[in-house]
């Protein structure tokens, strides 16, 4: 697509000297490709966590393209999608609309209704083995049941495992720093050189409070003078991001098989640091950004996607399914949420509000709608008013413009609309 920068009035210019723009060349000859359909050999999926568009200077004027001047080049050079919503509750919840396109995450780990076909049996089919990185413990949020019980990684390294491999990795204030999962990654992938590999990384160090472990004096001057601890994250997760690229390039991973996939995890949590940027302060869900990067341009299968598509996350694995020549899901088991958003696959949005429920769109057209989980609740908030639907049989609720919504009267159809959607043949 291109134009990131120029289509906001910015030069590129600003981009901090000796930084990289674009992926970096390497002289690395392709393998041979297999007779699987997928056409890439390894799929690199980086999930930063709490990464929101108004954190970025393409989407927020406050902000210089200085603090991730290489993110930036890619979204400049790549596919990318500008009006992606996301989950606003971190962080299986996006992971997992991600990967399995269903919301229902805590019925299907903890009530044993698990197996849902997602990204990683999909790629097994293809021979791909999958490996997953999280510099977090993996205690915290049962993130041992959740990647390789729930989504079926064949390999997930927490903090622990990582932390044996490299004793001295810097610690943030939720585990081992990022730059420990970036280095543990490129040997890993390297192991599957001959064959297929998926690799997802889950990042921590630009979720609140904003860590970083770089010397003030490797910061360049716009971001020392902000005194942002929320910048300085960002800065260095940009350069953990570039040094990733330059260490697969040097390795011979970054060739024209390669895809490499970066969104945002989830939704801004909403530190203090963004809430003085944005002057937030509630939990409001932000769009996050995403960019699809290959060195092949015209080998991409989503260089047609339009950036201004209304999307969510629900809609990433339909589109990556057809994108990358996967068996399609549903039949005789739980229907993906979300839809193929590509343009050549004519992935309209529809519209209204039980349209767009219907339509399976956590982002519902004309009327900014997100749908949020909270324990037994459905919430679905839109500028009518919030519509809240119990899932476990008790009395429904509705917070409207009015007093006579409070009664929830006026929103049956879409409540009822919402609990089909959700279910959605889940308890198979």
């Amino acid at each position: 697509d291109g134009g990131f920068l120029r289509e906001r009035g910015l030069s590129g210019g600003g981009l901090y000297p000796g930084l990289a723009r674009g992926v970096p060349a390497d002289n690395a000859r392709d393998g041979r490709a297999g007779r699987e359909s997928c056409p890439f050999r390894r799929i690199v999926l980086v999930c930063m966590g709490s990464l929101g568009q108004r954190m970025l200077g393409g989407y927020h004027p406050a902000v210089s393209c200085e603090v991730m001047p290489f993110l930036h080049s890619l979204l400049d050079n790549y596919p990318r999608l500008d009006r992606l919503m996301t989950a606003n509750m971190p962080t299986h919840q996006g992971l997992y609309a991600l990967h399995a396109s269903r919301l229902h995450y805590e019925e299907d780990q903890w009530r044993s209704l698990g197996g849902a076909e997602n990204l990683v049996t999909l790629l097994r089919e293809q021979r791909f083995h999958s490996i997953s990185l999280s510099g977090v413990t993996r205690h915290y949020g049962a993130k041992d049941s959740f990647f390789p019980r729930l989504l079926g990684y064949d390999e997930f390294l927490a903090q622990e495992d990582l932390r044996a491999l490299y004793p001295d990795a810097p610690l943030c204030g939720w585990g081992l720093a990022d730059s420990a999962l970036f280095q543990a990654a490129v040997p890993l992938l390297a192991r599957h050189r001959e064959g297929r590999a998926l690799l997802q990384i889950t990042t921590a160090d630009t979720h609140p409070g904003y860590y970083h472990t770089l010397p003030e004096d490797v910061f360049p001057e716009y971001v020392r003078a902000s005194g942002s601890r929320l910048f300085r994250s960002l800065f260095e997760a940009d350069l953990n991001l570039m040094f990733f690229f330059r260490a697969l390039g040097k390795a011979g991973l970054s060739v024209d098989s390669t895809l490499f996939i970066i969104p945002g995890g989830h939704s801004p949590t909403h530190g203090t640091g963004y809430r003085g940027l944005t002057g937030i302060q509630s939990l409001e869900t932000d769009l996050v950004p995403r960019v699809f990067v290959t060195r092949n341009p015209a080998g991409n299968p989503f260089r047609a996607l339009d950036p201004q598509t209304p999307c969510s996350q629900l809609d990433i694995l339909p589109t990556l399914i057809d994108g990358l020549g996967l068996r399609r899901i549903g039949e005789g088991g739980a229907d993906p949420a979300g839809r193929d958003i590509r343009a050549e696959a004519g992935g309209g949005v529809q519209g209204g509000l039980a349209g767009g429920i219907q339509g399976r769109s956590l982002f519902i057209p004309g009327e900014r709608a997100v749908l949020s989980k909270y324990g037994n609740e459905l919430r679905l908030r839109w500028q009518g008013g919030d519509v809240i639907a119990r899932l476990d049989g008790n009395s429904d609720h509705a917070a409207g413009q009015n007093e006579a919504d409070t009664n929830g009267s006026c929103h049956e159809v879409e409540k009822s609309a919402l609990r089909k959607w959700y279910f959605n043949q889940s308890a198979r």
